[in-house]
């Protein structure tokens, strides 16, 4: 249900967060229907923001040390 209504947040926020939860957020996506490019836009824009932080974080610890 929650996809159907906010299929965005969603699945970019299950994306951004490193969880065993996004495969069965990618089944229930595919359950209800919602277009593959969208699906695909919202994944990749979670994931880069997640490797942009990890990123930054690293180089943040890195430096202090």
């Amino acid at each position: 249900e929650m996809i159907r209504k906010n299929d965005f947040w969603a699945i970019f926020v299950l994306s951004f967060l490193p969880n065993p939860l996004f495969d069965v957020a990618g089944r229930a996506a595919g359950a209800s229907r919602v277009h593959w490019a969208r699906f695909l836009a919202f994944c990749a824009l979670g994931r880069v923001l997640r490797f942009i932080l990890f990123g930054y974080a690293g180089s943040v610890i890195l430096n202090g040390i």
